[in-house]
C-alpha cells in the first residue's frame, strides 16, 4: 500500500538532466523506481554518509562534470529537483555568495514532536549524525555545520562568533521553543552556551545533550597543536587505527612542519578508505586547518553559569584523557553539575569517543537518546 501511494503521488522529471540524476541516484543507491521521486528527500532514505560520497563521486563521473560537488551541495538540495537547479548554476559558474553561508544541515524534516539540533564535533563536520538521524523518524532532526569548509567561508573567529551564529540560526528555523539540543564532543561545549543564550533571550531549552564531553577543555584544547589535530582527523575519519595515530603522534614531533606532518599522516592513511571518502591530500590538510581552528577558539575557554538541566552521554574516553570509563565519569563528566541548576542526567552508553555513532552502536545509542528526550518531557 506504502509503494502504491508513493507511486501514484511522485513527481515525475520535468527534463534530461533530472531523468538522468533519478538514473544515478537508483543505480547508485539500489533504489527501487517507486521507493524514490524527484521530490523525494535524499536523507530520508537513511543512507550512510558514504553511501552520500559514493553517489557525489557517481554525479561527477557520470555527469563529467568540470568542477567537483562540495558535499554541501547535496546536503542543502536534497531532492533530485533541487539538486538539478544546483548543479546547471555549477556548471554555468554562477557564483556563489559569499553570505550565503547557513549552518543549518536539515537531516530530516517531519515529525509532530519538538525537534532535535546537534552541533558538530572538533572536525565541523556533520555527517556523523547520519547514522543517527535513520532512527529518528517522529522529530525534525537539523543539525550546525561548522563555516569555514567552502572557499567563500571564513571559519569562525571566536566562541562568541559560532554561539552567535547558530543562536540566530536556531531562532530563524525554530521560532519557538523548548529546545532540545546536543552536542557531538567539542559540539557539546558549543551546545551549552547556546542554550545559556537561548535562556537569556527568554526561551524554554528543554534538552541539552553532551556526547561525550565534559565541561572543562582548556588543557586538552591546549595539547592540540595542529599535528595533534590532524591525527585525530584522521583516526576520526577511519584513515587509521587509534593505536597507529598513537605511535605517529611520536613521529610528528614540534620540529615537524605542517607538511611533513600531513605527507607521513597521508602515507600512513587506508587508501581504500581515501577513495570511499573521495579525500584527496589538499582536502584533507583544509580539513585540518578548519579543525585546528576550532580548537584554537577554545585554549582559554572556561565554563561558566548555568542551563536548566543536562543529559551527559558518556563512553570509553581517548586514551589521552583517562585510563578507563570510571575515572572519565568520576573525574570529568561528573563536574557536568556545578553548571545546570537540577541534577545532571547521567548515560553509560557502549563504543568509544569516535564510534559511539558508529554502525556497530548507533542502534543501543538512539534508544538512549531517544528514553531520554521522552523522560524531558520531549
Amino acid at each position: 500500500m506504502v509503494k502504491l501511494y508513493r507511486s501514484i503521488t511522485k513527481a515525475s522529471p520535468r527534463d534530461k538532466l533530472e531523468s538522468t540524476l533519478l538514473t544515478i541516484f537508483s543505480d547508485t543507491l539500489g533504489l527501487e523506481d517507486e521507493d524514490f521521486g524527484v521530490q523525494s528527500p535524499l536523507l530520508d532514505l537513511g543512507i550512510t554518509s558514504i553511501e552520500l560520497i559514493k553517489l557525489k563521486k557517481a554525479l561527477e563521473e557520470r555527469l563529467d562534470l568540470s568542477q567537483e560537488i562540495p558535499i554541501i551541495t547535496l546536503l542543502r538540495n536534497q531532492t533530485i529537483r533541487a539538486l538539478s537547479d544546483s548543479l546547471r548554476d555549477l556548471q554555468n559558474f554562477v557564483p556563489q555568495d559569499p553570505q550565503g553561508y547557513n549552518p543549518v544541515i536539515v537531516l530530516h524534516n517531519e515529525g509532530h514532536k519538538t525537534p532535535l539540533w546537534l552541533v558538530h564535533p572538533g572536525v565541523g563536520e556533520v555527517l556523523v549524525f547520519l547514522n543517527l538521524t535513520k532512527y529518528i523518524q517522529d522529530r525534525p532532526v537539523f543539525a550546525l555545520r561548522a563555516r569555514g569548509f567552502n572557499n567563500s567561508e571564513e571559519p569562525f573567529a571566536s566562541i562568541d562568533d559560532a554561539v552567535t551564529t547558530y543562536h540566530r540560526a536556531i531562532k530563524q528555523t525554530q521560532p519557538e521553543g523548548p529546545y532540545a539540543i546536543a552536542g557531538y564532543s567539542y559540539g557539546a561545549m558549543l551546545a551549552f552556551e547556546t542554550s545559556k543564550r537561548l535562556e537569556q533571550h527568554g526561551d524554554t531549552v528543554g534538552f541539552l545533550g553532551s556526547f561525550n564531553l565534559p565541561p572543562h577543555i582548556r588543557s586538552r584544547m591546549r595539547q592540540l597543536d595542529f599535528r595533534q589535530c590532524l591525527l585525530h582527523l584522521a583516526y576520526f575519519l577511519d584513515l587509521m587505527s587509534e593505536a597507529r595515530a598513537s605511535e605517529l603522534a611520536t613521529e610528528l614531533g614540534d620540529a615537524i612542519s605542517q607538511e611533513e606532518a600531513l605527507d607521513i599522516v597521508w602515507g600512513n592513511s587506508d587508501p581504500k578508505r581515501l577513495v570511499e571518502l573521495a579525500l584527496t591530500r589538499q582536502g584533507l590538510l583544509k580539513w585540518a586547518c578548519l579543525a585546528f581552528g576550532l580548537q584554537s577558539m577554545a585554549v582559554e575557554y572556561e565554563p561558566s553559569g548555568s542551563v536548566v538541566g543536562i543529559d551527559c552521554f558518556y563512553c570509553i574516553p581517548l586514551a589521552g584523557v583517562a585510563s578507563s570509563k570510571r575515572q572519565w565519569y568520576d573525574e570529568h563528566m561528573v563536574k557536568w553539575k556545578d553548571f545546570v541548576r537540577s541534577e545532571p542526567r547521567f548515560h553509560d552508553v557502549a563504543g568509544a569517543h569516535y564510534t559511539m555513532l558508529s554502525p556497530e552502536h548507533v542502534f543501543g545509542f538512539q534508544k538512549t537518546l531517544r528514553r531520554a528526550l521522552e523522560e524531558r518531557g520531549l
